[in-house]
């Protein structure tokens, strides 16, 4: 995506629309996760726990990046992830670890990647017409946005209703 020459208000309209469709594309791989772990949709043997099941264990609010470890492993293990899902949570805690944040501290993970999507959207509009920059920039963006799609997922099946039905 150019954005060299956009207007900061457009800029920020542009993000918010990369958000959004970002989300869309968490809840729609969501919602095939969910329809696969479904037992009365897919004949999962009983006793394999549910994306919802795991998903309750863990508050991405208040989580510490092992225990996010923990959680993307149980839905590996549970086989509720493709490659590319396991790839893209894997990626949160690869940012997380190149932060520096400590593996067993408890962190607000929605507002840790919204902090991190501010300071990248404050280094857009500095980048001026640095077209290399900007590009660099802009990737670093959409790699957040994606974890915030999954991570607004994760919150969603924490305080509403079944994921499931919210996708």
């Amino acid at each position: 995506m150019a954005l060299t020459g956009l207007p900061l208000v457009q800029l920020g309209a542009t993000a918010i629309q990369a958000v959004d469709g970002l989300v869309q594309g968490a809840r729609q791989s969501l919602a095939g996760i969910v329809e696969q772990s479904t037992p009365s949709s897919s004949g999962v043997e009983p006793g394999r726990p549910t994306v919802q099941e795991i998903v309750a264990r863990f508050d991405v609010n208040r989580i510490s990046p092992r225990e996010f470890s923990s959680l993307v492993r149980q839905l590996n293990e549970a086989g509720h992830l493709s490659d590319q899902e396991l790839q893209q949570l894997a990626a949160i805690r690869v940012d997380l670890e190149l932060s520096g944040a400590d593996p067993n501290e408890a962190i607000d993970l929605v507002a840790f990647f919204n902090r991190q999507l501010s300071d990248v959207q404050r280094q857009q509009s500095e980048a001026g017409g640095n077209d290399a920059l900007r590009g660099d920039i802009e990737k670093k963006a959409s790699r957040i946005r994606r974890h915030l799609g999954w991570l607004q997922q994760f919150t969603a099946a924490q305080t509403g209703p079944a994921l499931d039905t919210v996708v």
